[in-house]
């Protein structure tokens, strides 16, 4: 049986915005997520039981994958078991929502391949089961993304040039990351005027960078490379992954070869903002 096709594409964090922990210990948000063409692709076959299996040997395939709980809490409404193979293309800890964006293209398929029809505003709810990030996927493009991650709103794309990916091999632990930014004695908290900007550019700060970038010198490093030619480093999520904004396809390739030669271990790739979060291929 062919396997049908399910591309779960990547996301940045145009800006990011963290307020003070709320009684459940969660941060509130305000970012601007952008999907990326970066993407992984779960290859998935109906069988009688179920099974991961993945390209990268670090990903677990077992029930702490957000694959097998989705499966899990349905399996008893379920049709069939499935075989899913998931070849992994976005880093683990990078900041770009490669976990998220799995589960939310397994939610879709199910859908599909089910024949429930749920829609969109339903899928977001039932992702809540399984992470507040995952309803970004579900609608993907563009998006003003608040609550707690889980309140999604589309808004038209205005970053259409190249970002290019700087992707260090460096694990970043959402909530290590997290503690830190509340253990810093003045963090930098969001007011009106800094939202009206990311309104206005959807490319801005990111309240994490601090926390991130004290973790690792090399952040400091890139940094400096990046204001030599008068660009910014820009932070997605809580990281590792950064980008720059581009002007042009020939520039980015030029600073990528520049910082290829600076830093020949970093992995870097240039990739389009894109208008979705999934494709289906039945």
């Amino acid at each position: 049986m062919t396997p049908h096709l399910v591309r779960t594409f990547a996301k940045v964090n145009l800006s990011l915005l963290v307020y003070p922990p709320n009684d459940q210990g969660m941060h509130p948000i305000y970012s601007i997520f952008q999907n990326i063409s970066l993407f992984d692709e779960l290859e998935i076959t109906e069988s009688n039981t179920f099974q991961i299996t993945c390209s990268n040997p670090n990903v677990p395939t077992n029930n702490l994958n957000l694959l097998s709980k989705i499966y899990s809490h349905f399996k008893n409404i379920l049709s069939t078991g499935f075989k899913i193979h998931l070849k992994k293309n976005i880093p683990m800890g990078g900041g770009l929502g490669g976990g998220s964006s799995n589960a939310a293209g397994f939610l879709q398929y199910l859908n599909k391949s089910q024949n429930w029809n749920f829609s969109t505003n339903k899928l977001i709810t039932i992702s809540k089961l399984f992470g507040s990030d995952i309803a970004f996927f579900l609608v993907g493009g563009t998006a003003i993304v608040t609550g707690t991650g889980n309140i999604v709103t589309s808004v038209p794309q205005k970053l259409l040039k190249p970002l290019l990916l700087l992707m260090p091999n460096i694990h970043c632990n959402t909530k290590d990351i997290y503690d830190s930014f509340d253990k810093q004695l003045k963090p930098k908290l969001p007011n009106k005027e800094s939202i009206e900007t990311i309104n206005r550019n959807h490319i801005g700060t990111n309240s994490l960078k601090k926390a991130v970038f004290g973790k690792h010198k090399l952040f400091h490093h890139l940094e400096q490379t990046c204001t030599s030619f008068n660009k910014a480093l820009h932070l997605s999520g809580s990281g590792a992954c950064c980008f720059i904004k581009c002007d042009s396809e020939s520039e980015s390739h030029t600073i990528q070869n520049i910082l290829k030669d600076t830093y020949p271990s970093l992995k870097t790739e240039i990739y389009l903002p894109i208008n979705t979060g999934i494709t289906i291929e039945m």
